[in-house]
């Protein structure tokens, strides 16, 4: 029959144990948030200004609007307001994200919250390591009653420092669209 560990042992054992086991519950905590949470695109929740631009790829005209509001938001304080108009069949207006990081052969899960009020949408990748573009949405997002979730995976083929998200008019009338939480994520 074994003797009975001192309660003065036990108390040592304990106070020795704790601090590691409170250490390993926050790394594990925040490795898991970190996980969750990490996303490339630089404002993607819409939170506060800047990091998103008007630009159109074939043409001089710039959309008619790319605004940070509050009037319409899926989550949060805030979305991103676009109204874009093609003027010439080879103009691509559209509203884009500020650039940010991929690697090259790494997959990524890009999703949206959308609503739009008219017109046709397409989602784009602009690869990092060049101008090449990737387009995510297989068919146009179109009107819809409220908001909608909008989710893929893509391979970067091309990975550097220059990828950006877009999202582009896919008619030649006017469109307009409130964007919201936009994420890409690597896996």
């Amino acid at each position: 029959m074994h003797a009975p560990i001192p309660i003065r042992r036990l108390r040592i054992i304990f106070q020795a144990i704790l601090p590691l086991a409170a250490v390993f519950a926050a790394l594990t905590l925040l490795q898991a948030q970190n996980s969750e949470e990490e996303n490339l695109v630089p404002n993607g929740d819409m939170e506060w200004e800047g990091q998103w631009a008007p630009a159109n790829v074939g043409g001089p005209t710039k959309p008619e609007l790319v605004e940070i509001t509050s009037e319409e938001k899926y989550g949060g304080a805030n979305s991103l307001h676009v109204i874009l108009q093609q003027k010439e069949p080879a103009e691509n207006p559209s509203a884009t994200s500020a650039t940010f990081p991929t690697e090259e052969g790494r997959f990524y899960k890009v999703s949206f919250w959308y609503k739009i009020l008219r017109g046709a949408f397409a989602a784009y990748m602009r690869k990092g390591a060049n101008n090449g573009y990737v387009k995510l949405t297989k068919s146009p997002l179109t009107e819809t009653g409220g908001w909608e979730f909008f989710e893929c995976e893509y391979e970067e083929k091309e990975g550097g420092s220059g990828a950006r998200f877009s999202i582009t008019c896919q008619t030649d009338e006017v469109c307009e669209i409130y964007l919201d939480d936009v994420k890409i994520q690597p896996f």
